[in-house]
């Protein structure tokens, strides 16, 4: 009777175990398991980073990281930094430098220079006449920029009354390719900067134009263009004829105004 005892006692711990064997098998792996990644974020107040120029065009040559221009509103190799510290921002201009030009009692026009950004990688290189808008905010409401001439140009003792800059072969060009397809709309056409009313530049609508974009006149590349090569050939200053003129160096003021909505 013990003997029975005993062998039905070995049978119930054999069927416990073979029951615990069955049920730890039915684990099945990889197992996974969670943990947390956290992040916080905080506005963009134009403050540290790298400075970025643009690129001339897809089809030779890139933008980067430029050197931080200095010279104040005259700029370092025709590049300035408006210092705006905050999270939509003009992040840079071009100084319009259209050299030195003989004096006529006709009407004439002149070409200006191209800016050239000291580059990271690269050194200084020729780009199209530009300006840089910079929207980090996160809300996508979209932006507007326009521009006018607040200052004629003078040399202190005269005045060029009626002279003014115009603007062609506008267009866009994201600072990173995934953001291409929410650009803003450049102003088409011949854009004229004088004294008075603002031009429209640029605009983004409501879901667009986040991140970096350069507002270029004229390509050093293609294919963006028909015509390869007219940023040479994009930005020029006009001076009537039938004013009074001095020897001198002249200065004129653009200001460039930011909004924070798109144009109505």
């Amino acid at each position: 009777m013990k003997k029975v005892t005993l062998l039905t006692a070995t049978l119930i711990a054999a069927t416990l175990l073979s029951a615990q064997s069955a049920q730890a098998e039915e684990t099945v792996y990889p197992v996974k398991a969670q943990s947390d990644a956290t992040v916080t974020l905080i506005g963009d107040d134009g403050e540290g980073g790298n400075i970025t120029g643009p690129g001339g065009g897809t089809d030779g040559g890139n933008g980067g990281e430029i050197t931080p221009p200095g010279g104040g509103e005259g700029g370092e190799g025709g590049v300035v930094d408006p210092g705006q510290n905050s999270s939509l921002r003009l992040s840079l201009l071009t100084a319009f430098d259209f050299g030195t030009i003989k004096m006529s009692g006709n009407t004439e026009t002149y070409t200006a220079k191209l800016p050239t950004p000291n580059f990271v990688d690269g050194g200084k290189q020729d780009r199209p006449n530009f300006i840089q808008v910079t929207d980090n905010r996160g809300n996508l409401a979209g932006w507007n920029v326009t521009a006018k001439m607040a200052e004629q140009f003078t040399n202190g003792e005269t005045t060029l009354n009626g002279s003014y800059i115009t603007l062609d072969n506008g267009w866009t060009q994201p600072q990173t390719e995934d953001n291409a397809i929410y650009a803003p709309t450049v102003t088409s056409g011949s854009v004229t900067l004088a004294t008075g009313a603002d031009a429209p530049i640029a605009t983004a609508s409501a879901d667009k134009g986040m991140g970096t974009w350069n507002i270029m006149y004229g390509t050093l590349f293609a294919p963006e263009k028909e015509s390869l090569g007219d940023a040479a050939n994009s930005v020029h200053l006009t001076i009537p004829g039938n004013i009074k003129k001095t020897e001198g160096s002249y200065t004129a003021k653009i200001q460039w105004t930011l909004s924070d909505a798109p144009a109505s």
